[in-house]
């Protein structure tokens, strides 16, 4: 099991951390019924912004200089002011309008006041980026970039030496 599915297991680590944080009349179930749903929603959009020249750097070298793939590993640390400031700082890359209708959508589905599943999304948000981090997703989605950045060179050095003129 990869830590993206650590993140959804029930059982403690990061559900656990986040029931705590939450408190009193908020049980496990429902935040793993909202984080069920808010973790692929962030795993695609960092995904995503990683593809994006620029931006992708940047994402980076905030996932990868603050180390998030230590939030994961010790969940406790998700309640902490850290986790809370790296988690908005990642939010704050995504487009406001998708993530605000997630929350509501979140907030419909598991009767959770969309307060509440606001609240979880930074720490999601960095138990997301570091399990990605941790599961080697992000060297994947680089790597991809990187073929893909050789096979337009090539293509580039074929059209230079007019490998690519149409023959009449």
């Amino acid at each position: 099991m990869g830590l993206s599915d650590q993140i959804l297991d029930k059982g403690g680590g990061v559900i656990g951390e986040l029931t705590k944080k939450l408190g009193v009349g908020v049980d496990a179930g429902q935040i793993k019924s909202a984080m069920d749903q808010i973790v692929p929603f962030l795993k695609g959009k960092l995904a995503g912004g990683l593809s994006l020249p620029g931006r992708g750097t940047a994402l980076l070298g905030a996932i990868k200089t603050n180390d998030l793939k230590g939030f994961v590993s010790d969940p406790a640390k998700l309640g902490s002011a850290d986790a809370e400031r790296h988690g908005n700082a990642l939010l704050d890359e995504m487009d406001a309008t998708e993530k605000d209708a997630h929350v509501e959508e979140v907030a419909r589905a598991t009767g959770l006041p969309a307060a509440t599943v606001r609240s979880l999304m930074p720490a999601a948000a960095v138990a997301t980026a570091g399990a990605m981090d941790a599961d080697g997703i992000i060297e994947q989605i680089l790597g991809g970039q990187q073929d893909l950045l050789a096979k337009l060179a090539a293509i580039k050095a074929d059209a230079a030496d007019g490998k690519l003129d149409d023959k009449k």
